[in-house]
């Protein structure tokens, strides 16, 4: 269990100007950004949800700054379709939540 299980890029929407690049791996109260100033303090799964579309697989990551000591929370929802039988991961959303897993916005996809 580590902060490289989060990607370090994930994509925002600009609209009709394409997508721009992230990193999520900072503080939503400090902008701490980087590996180095927040540690990993638990990661949790949730019971996946399959429809006849396919599944989504919920994680959370439980994350201290190690500057402000604000506990946060990455979450990671994949989202994978089932093709012609076979299941293809079609993206997967990123949202930051609070302490008290309230969810403070989506950041963006990969």
């Amino acid at each position: 269990m580590s902060l490289d299980e989060i990607p370090d890029r994930i994509f925002v929407s600009l609209g009709r100007r394409g997508f721009d690049p992230v990193n999520p791996k900072q503080c939503p109260k400090c902008e701490l950004f980087g590996p180095g100033g927040l540690k990993l303090l638990e990661k949790k799964l949730y019971e996946e949800v399959k429809s006849e579309e396919g599944i989504k697989r919920v994680i959370d990551y439980k994350i201290r700054c190690l500057q402000c000591n604000t506990i946060f929370y990455i979450r990671l929802q994949h989202i994978i379709q089932k093709i012609d039988g076979e299941e293809k991961r079609i993206t997967t959303l990123v949202n930051i939540l609070d302490e008290k897993q309230n969810d403070l916005g989506w950041v963006g996809n990969f």
